[in-house]
């Protein structure tokens, strides 16, 4: 029976990361009362699926080469081949992370470390349930990963992947279209962590294939012994060196436990006692419960962040030391029968349902992780002897927990994806979900079933659970959620058994066509038929690229009618010109669609499907309705395209979907041929993100990280962020995603809608999610609309942080200040204001949802319940506590010290809290002044205001960075070799800002004199000469102009953007730009396209996915160079094909 228990409001005083998004449970916690040992555990599960289940998650979450390897997710193809080429190197391979697709290397070594920990303890279990050879094939496919990322004994390779371009696109491993650079320590800026931990799994999995594979058990022992000198010569902590880890996996509790956890898996390794010595001596350095540092760490327990707690166990088990044997009982107590400190009686919080809950993020995986490690240390203190009634509340403890993971839960449901009743389905997993349109609901239901995944589980200790894909923090799956799931099964195996399922996995099917043709009339005459035809690509067993795609539409010369009184014409085509028609048997033709070059491809809703409009027209006989192509087709003129079976598709020459009029047998709607995958420097779609679990805490209170965005949204948001954007013609209305842009004054109005996501009201950030609704009837220019969030402060810092989590429109296009109310009231006396950079707000649109976090530069709480904006609705309501102004006007909502707007806004300004709406002039000449290794200054023009700059926002890549109220800056702490792109706005002593200055653009010096390379440049111009623009547009209705700009320039080579616009009247199928350098100037690489160099002479022309320009729009390629003397920067020419 469940003990009954009473309950208040507590909470957790150490670090705990930031959970925004969706809604999450109210938090309950238990407070002080009897302390009852867990009951006596029974083998309630099969132990034994659950355990083959847990395995086989990591076959699923595998990069790389996937045909032909070990893999038995039947679904998946290759993936992120090409990681690594950046710094020359092979780093495809390992695992991603979580729902995401980004490779962290401290959480992928640390769960290595688990799993090659529990073979080693366990092994005769993986042996009898016949897991073993599973569990090592995958445990090597993440240590060959990490043996190429340390390429040499003192640089290691702990991050593939930018998270913020990884989370800004929802859709299939195989066609991810990012960048994907790759980041390293080395004894410039090591990380003692990361190569502690990466030692300690490769120390761990020596051992576990010391008896199969022993030359390899060899290799991985030479990488842990040289990463583990590294990591103790070298100190210092990751994080601060692969910042770009920082909001996700953020070194916490510091590099002292890995150096101590590295270190015994060593001794446990090869013996040598040395290793047991540095253990021993750094052990004081781990952090400590009390500031008196006298106890050491125990309210919180082992996870990919702060290992000390496997160092008690580990240090008890090969010393028997009772210091050790001490310091993992006061931990296990905590989080089983109680620890007695000084006679109060601590306990971590236990949910009704009997969940020791932990944290928010991924709570279920604290309780795993900890189950595993209970089971090993009550397995060594029975095989001392020690102290019965732990072995069995440790052991009973774990059971319990494992148990509540499987289903013994007030749910009566698993937690683990496709293991017994009522498991998780719509998980938070971009490889699962499989979108072929960069979009989190579309389709409505998960395409593959992500089997032996764990999810996060509840996020408060009231064992609520939705099984929400955008619920992120509950329901996302994560490599170190499983890893001491994973040991802790089989331990469980071993004493209650178990059957593993026979034909294991089962082969998945796909669930429709996958890559097809739909068509439909667009019109009709008595001498002509326009048929829209979409070439559609749904692809995901595996997800592929269609890149020399073409289709043929079959028709039937009527009576007399010739060949040549066929003509073949195209209002709209994606692809190119009608080809035909060509005599296929007797009076049956065809007309050829070419694509071929074209990149279709389930990443987005531009890019999966393309659409053709082409006429057929005679000047004889004409009647469609015999015609073979025509058949299925829907015929009603304008309707909507129907999957068509008699229009053939062709990838090359190879006929994969339709069939002939031969009737030849239509291919199968899912071809086994192996994807290519897709450029990795195609930009990247709308948004749609991922999270990162939480961290550990330090020994003292630490600031929450960044958490990852809720991708909650809409699934087309009505907003234009980027006025570069490609409308399609009005003919096609139906292919057009974003509105056309409208100088249109504001007809009707605007407002806010709010929601609440935050579930801690009294915790350390206020998360209100937004959205900007036109509620008028023509467009609005977002650059003109600011709104304002009203809070208080509530002591602590006066220095506020902003971060925008997520938001449909790309936080890029997002600026955020903070302004002071004066006079201050009871609810209000800071407002949050946010504005745009530009785009277009179309009637009856919204900009879709935009996840806010504001924290205090020390991260001391807020109290948000008496907040005048707050409320407790956890789903998008009009809001009018939350401010709206067009122009400086307000439109919407009333202000804290009741202005409301006025029903006809004149241009006047209304009232502000400060009596100032009219915001600085934009600051002009932002140039870049000095460029270091770590290091980019700025500086810019004075801005003027009615009333004076208080301060300048300077944005790194969109994110504040400084506040000065000088005109110069320098950002500090960079990485190397990497470019970043500045903005700045100014801001005045009533919190108006003006609108981003012209965004100039650096690279950060490299160590070597060679730069390295940027794998995503900005293409925003910098200070360099303009270029003279190439000519116009040639009388066929074609032409282009490229433009050549110098981003950034240190002395001995540059990084240049040249952008091609399309000046002509109808897109382009390719395009060529050429020109002559003036001195020596080398190009060392390329992106977004093919680029030579013959001498001074250089030509570059289209990819795949690049060559379509749309009338008036451009493309970007850029590139790195080396020179010496002078770079002047050369007059481009650009032709069209």
């Amino acid at each position: 029976m469940r003990l009954t228990r009473a309950w208040s409001r507590v909470r957790r005083l150490g670090a705990l990361i930031g959970v925004g998004g969706v809604a999450a449970a109210t938090l309950v916690a238990v407070a002080s009362g009897p302390v009852t040992a867990a009951p006596a555990a029974t083998g309630e599960f099969n132990y034994g699926q659950a355990l083959q289940d847990a395995i086989y998650f990591y076959d699923e979450q595998r990069a790389g080469h996937i045909v032909g390897s070990d893999d038995r997710a039947s679904w998946k193809g290759n993936s992120a081949l090409n990681d690594g080429a950046d710094v020359g190197l092979d780093l495809s391979g390992g695992f991603f992370d979580a729902g995401d697709y980004v490779k962290f290397g401290f959480p992928m070594a640390f769960t290595l470390t688990m799993l090659s920990w529990s073979v080693d303890d366990y092994r005769s279990a993986y042996q009898s349930s016949g897991q073993l050879p599973y569990i090592l094939n995958n445990i090597k496919w993440g240590t060959d990963y990490l043996i190429n990322a340390n390429p040499s004994p003192n640089v290691l390779y702990g991050q593939v992947g930018d998270a913020s371009l990884d989370h800004a696109w929802w859709g299939p491993a195989e066609v991810m279209p990012m960048a994907r650079p790759a980041y390293k320590i080395d004894p410039s800026c090591p990380g003692s962590d990361l190569a502690g931990e990466t030692a300690a799994a490769m120390a761990a999995a020596s051992i576990a294939f010391a008896p199969t594979n022993p030359s390899y058990a060899q290799t991985l022992l030479t990488h842990a012994k040289n990463l583990y000198t590294f990591a103790d010569t070298y100190r210092g902590k990751y994080s601060d060196c692969i910042t770009a880890a920082q909001g996700y996996y953020n070194s916490w509790s510091g590099y002292w436990d890995e150096l101590v956890w590295g270190a015994l898996w060593l001794y446990r390794a090869t013996g040598d006692q040395s290793y047991l010595n540095k253990a021993i001596s750094y052990y004081p350095n781990l952090g400590y419960q009390d500031q008196a540092k006298t106890v050491h760490s125990y309210k919180w327990t082992i996870a990919w962040d702060d290992k000390s707690y496997g160092d008690y166990v580990l240090l008890a088990r090969f010393t028997g030391n009772q210091q050790y044997i001490a310091d993992a009982e006061r931990w296990l107590d905590w989080w089983t029968t109680g620890y007695n400190n000084n006679g109060t009686i601590e306990r971590i919080t236990y949910s009704p349902g009997g969940e020791a809950w932990l944290d928010t993020w991924g709570s279920l995986r604290y309780a795993a992780n900890t189950a595993f490690v209970a089971l090993v240390f009550s397995d060594w203190l029975a095989s001392q002897g020690l102290d019965p009634a732990r072995v069995k509340a440790y052991h009973d403890f774990a059971v319990q927990q494992i148990n509540y993971i499987l289903g013994d839960n007030p749910r009566g449901g698993s937690y683990i994806v496709g293991f017994g009743k009522n498991s998780p389905f719509n998980i938070h997993s971009r490889d699962a979900h499989a979108s072929w349109a960069n979009d989190i609901n579309t389709p409505a239901n998960e395409r593959h079933l992500f089997i032996g995944a764990m999810v996060g589980g509840p996020g408060a200790a009231d064992d609520q659970y939705t099984d929400t894909r955008s619920n992120y923090q509950e329901n996302e799956p994560a490599d170190d959620y499983n890893a001491g799931l994973t040991g802790a099964l089989a331990r469980l195996y071993q004493e209650y058994g178990g059957q593993p399922a026979a034909n294991f996995p089962p082969k998945e099917t796909p669930d429709g066509p996958e890559i097809y043709m739909q068509a439909s009339v667009n019109s009709a005459g008595t001498n002509y038929t326009e048929i829209k035809a979409y070439i559609v690509n749904q692809s995901a067993w595996p997800a592929r690229a269609l890149d020399h795609g073409s289709f043929r539409y079959y028709f039937t010369l009527d009576g007399s009618t010739t060949p040549a009184q066929i003509s073949l014409s195209s209002a709209y085509n994606q692809c190119s010109a009608p080809q035909g028609p060509t005599q296929y048997s007797g009076n049956i033709y065809y007309v050829t669609i070419s694509c071929d070059g074209v990149h279709i491809a389930p990443i987005g809703q531009s890019d999966y499907r393309k659409e053709i409009q082409f006429r057929i027209s005679s000047s004889g006989s004409w009647d469609p309705t015999n015609d073979w192509s025509y058949q299925g087709v829907a015929t009603t003129p304008g309707a909507t395209p129907v999957t068509v079976n008699n229009i053939v598709l062709y990838d090359g020459t190879t006929a994969i979907w339709g069939s002939a009029p031969s009737g030849s047998p239509s291919p199968s709607p899912s071809p086994s041929a192996s994807p290519s995958p897709s450029p990795s420097s195609s930009p990247s779609p709308s948004p749609s993100p991922s999270p990162r679990p939480s961290p550990s805490p330090s020994s003292s209170p630490s600031p929450s990280p960044s958490p990852s965005p809720s991708p909650s949204r809409s699934p087309s948001p009505s907003a234009s962020p980027s006025p570069s954007s490609s409308p399609s013609p009005s003919s096609s209305p139906s292919s057009s995603p974003i509105p056309s842009p409208s100088s249109s004054p504001v007809s009707g109005g605007v407002k806010v809608q709010y929601k609440n996501n935050d579930s801690a009201p009294g915790d350390n950030q206020i998360k209100p999610g937004l959205q900007v609704v036109n509620t008028g009837s023509s467009s609005v220019d977002l650059s003109t609309v600011t709104v304002r969030y009203w809070f208080t402060r509530d002591g602590g810092s006066s220095t506020l942080v902003y971060n925008c989590d997520w938001a449909a429109i790309g936080c890029g296009n997002i600026r955020a200040s903070f302004g002071s109310v004066n006079p201050a009231t009871p609810t209000a006396d800071t407002y949050l204001q946010l504005s745009f950079t530009g785009g277009t707000l179309a009637a009856g649109g919204s900009t879709g949802e935009i996840q806010n976090r504001v924290n205090k530069s020390d991260w001391s709480n807020f109290t948000e319940t008496h907040d005048y904006s707050y409320g407790t609705n956890t789903a998008f309501q009009d809001w009018t506590k939350v401010t709206v102004y067009v122009n400086g006007v307000l439109v919407w909502g009333t202000e804290p010290s009741g202005t409301s707007p006025s029903p006809t806004p004149s241009p006047s300004p209304s009232p502000s809290p400060s009596g100032d709406v009219t915001p600085p002039s934009v600051p002009t000449g932002l140039v870049v002044t000095g460029v270091s290794g770590s290091s980019v200054s700025l500086a810019w023009n004075a801005s003027t205001d009615n009333v004076g700059v208080a301060h300048y926002n300077v944005y790194r890549n969109g994110v504040l960075v400084g506040q000065p109220t000088v005109t110069s800056f320098t950002d500090t702490g960079l990485a190397a070799g990497t470019a970043y792109t500045y903005t700045v706005a100014a801001v005045d002593a009533a919190g108006n800002t003006s609108a981003p200055s012209t965004p100039v653009t650096a690279t950060t010096t490299s160590p070597s004199p060679s730069p390295s390379l940027s794998p995503f440049p900005s293409p925003s111009p910098s200070p360099s000469p303009s270029p003279s623009p190439t000519p116009s547009p040639s009388s066929s209705g074609v032409g282009c102009r490229a433009t050549y700009v110098v981003n950034s320039d240190w002395g001995s080579g540059f990084t240049a953007t040249v952008t091609v616009t399309n000046t002509g009247s109808r897109a382009t199928n390719g395009w060529t730009v050429a020109w002559s350098f003036g001195g020596n100037q080398t190009v060392t690489n390329s992106w977004n396209t093919v680029l030579t160099q013959s001498g001074k002479s250089v030509t570059a022309t289209n990819l795949s996915y690049n060559n379509v320009i749309q009338p008036g729009q451009s493309t970007t390629f850029g590139f790195n160079a080396t020179y010496t003397g002078t770079n002047t920067p050369p007059t481009p020419t650009c032709t069209t094909n």
